[in-house]
């Protein structure tokens, strides 16, 4: 399985959306609108009980307004980090531009390669790590 972010329409918001991959084509397994989501969280050890097989430091957990959770697994935990605070920083920019009301991020949500917006902020985020 393989995720990544799907550009917002006029229609819709950008979504998470996750393919299972074989030799042929990829399968669209699910997704979620990123306005949906309530919380993205490294998974605890308490929580990773339940998955004996996901490796704990690279397991993260999406969570939406409906309370249902979902369980991904990154190929190492510091790509596990950072689509933690990609995804966190992503929506956090949006949702404050659409609550002050400025059109630019909606903009870039729908005209950019998401990835490319989520990428910088990731790398600024990371930048302002570094300086603490």
């Amino acid at each position: 399985v393989c995720a990544d972010l799907e550009r917002g329409s006029t229609t819709g918001p950008p979504s998470f959306v996750w393919m299972s991959i074989d030799s042929e084509r990829n399968h669209r397994c699910g997704s979620l609108e990123l306005l949906d989501l309530v919380s993205v969280t490294k998974a605890t050890s308490l929580q990773m009980r339940n998955f004996p097989l996901a490796m704990a430091g690279a397991s993260f957990f999406l969570t939406t307004s409906t309370g249902n959770e979902y369980l991904f697994e990154a190929e190492t935990e510091q790509d596990g980090w950072r689509i933690i605070r990609g995804l966190q920083w992503l929506v956090a920019r949006w949702v404050f531009h659409l609550m002050i009301g400025l059109p630019e991020m909606n903009n870039e949500l729908t005209s950019e390669p998401v990835d490319d917006v989520a990428h910088q902020l990731v790398d600024k985020m990371l930048v302002c790590v570094e300086q603490q």
